[in-house]
């Protein structure tokens, strides 16, 4: 008679003095455990690899990218850096035109050359002026207002701003590089720059000798030259 193969195996441990200790186990659980987990590791493992690798070539391959992108996006700066240059010039370049239209044949603006396209708005009021303030120390008058943006709608109020002292027998100007041209006349673009979207304080500041009687008048001019304001202000002395 022949005997049939066991299932399961059998370990006895002796571990003195202690009786001895049987465990059972079984074939097929051995088996499966000696050779699907060693399938199972090497799977995991060709797995991570291939993984690693692939991470590791797109890493290089971005990286090996960069400078061709960065030099790419440094091209077009500079381009556009070149075109906003040539803008500006143009710009200036009409803007300088537009200034230097004719001189003015009007009495309040006999000092100003008269832009191509002048218009006189200064009835629209679109600048006002207040808190209007004088000060005389130490042979410096100084005048100090707030232009306020009188426009209905929300637009910025952006221009030239002028303040011309009148004195007993003599003309003064803010700012002081207005008038330095060779015809002695102004351009409406040389006036101090402002922006105001509420209001934008102005302080101008000449030298005067005491007890002299003085007036101001400041002009407005838009960007494209126009007149917004021709306001006189005082007459003030100057005792100290």
């Amino acid at each position: 008679m022949i005997s049939k193969l066991a299932k399961d195996l059998t370990l006895i441990i002796y571990d003195t003095p202690s009786p001895p200790k049987c465990i059972k186990i079984n074939k097929a659980a051995l088996k499966v455990l000696l050779v699907i987990f060693p399938i199972i590791v090497i799977v995991s493992l060709t797995v991570s690899i291939y993984f690693l690798s692939n991470v590791q070539r797109s890493s290089y391959q971005g990286t090996s990218s960069q400078p061709k992108k960065v030099k790419e996006l440094e091209s077009q700066l500079a381009e556009t850096k070149s075109l906003l240059v040539q803008k500006e010039s143009i710009a200036n370049e009409l803007q300088k035109k537009i200034a230097d239209g004719t001189k003015s044949t009007e009495t309040t603006l006999s000092i100003f050359k008269t832009p191509l396209g002048f218009k006189d708005l200064s009835q629209v009021t679109n600048a006002k002026i207040d808190n209007i303030k004088f000060e005389h120390q130490q042979s410096l008058s100084t005048i100090s207002f707030n232009l306020v943006n009188n426009q209905e709608n929300a637009e910025k109020l952006t221009g030239h701003i002028f303040v011309i002292q009148i004195g007993p027998a003599s003309l003064k100007f803010y700012p002081e590089t207005a008038l330095q041209t060779g015809d002695f006349v102004l351009r409406y673009n040389t006036g101090e720059a402002f922006t105001a979207s509420r209001f934008r304080p102005v302080i101008a500041k000449f030298k005067n000798d005491a007890n002299e009687e003085i007036s101001y008048r400041v002009y407005i001019f838009s960007r494209s030259g126009d007149l917004l304001m021709n306001q006189l202000l005082g007459p003030f002395n100057t005792n100290e």
